[in-house]
C-alpha cells in the first residue's frame, strides 16, 4: 500500500468517526422539545450524508485514476516528453517553450 493510499485510508477512518460523533449530537438535538434544535438536528444530521457522499466520490476517483495510469503504462501510452524537469518535479520552461 502507498503512502498515499494509507493517507486516504487513514483520513477516511476519522472522517467516518467524526461523522459518529456529528451524528450522535444531531440525534440529541432532535430528541429535545424545542422546534429549533429538531431543525438542528436535521442540518447536523444531513452533513454527514454530504460528507459521506463526497469520500466515496473521492475515492471512486482515485481507483478509477490509478487503473488509467496501469493501462496507459501497459499500453505504452504514457505520455513522453523531451524536456527536463526541476528537482521540484516542475518542467523546465525554456526547454518545454523549445518543444
Amino acid at each position: 500500500m502507498t503512502s498515499a493510499k494509507l493517507g486516504a485510508v487513514v483520513m477516511s477512518a476519522l472522517v467516518v468517526m467524526y461523522f459518529a460523533l456529528l451524528g450522535q449530537k444531531g440525534y440529541l438535538f432532535l430528541l429535545e422539545p424545542n422546534i429549533v434544535a429538531k431543525i438542528m438536528g436535521f442540518a447536523i444530521l444531513f452533513l454527514p450524508l454530504v460528507g459521506a457522499w463526497t469520500i466515496y466520490r473521492e475515492l471512486r476517483f482515485g481507483l478509477a485514476i490509478e487503473k488509467l495510469g496501469a493501462r496507459l503504462e501497459t499500453e505504452g501510452a504514457w505520455p513522453r516528453f523531451r524536456f527536463g524537469v526541476l528537482p521540484s518535479g516542475r518542467a523546465n520552461k525554456a526547454e518545454a517553450l523549445q518543444e
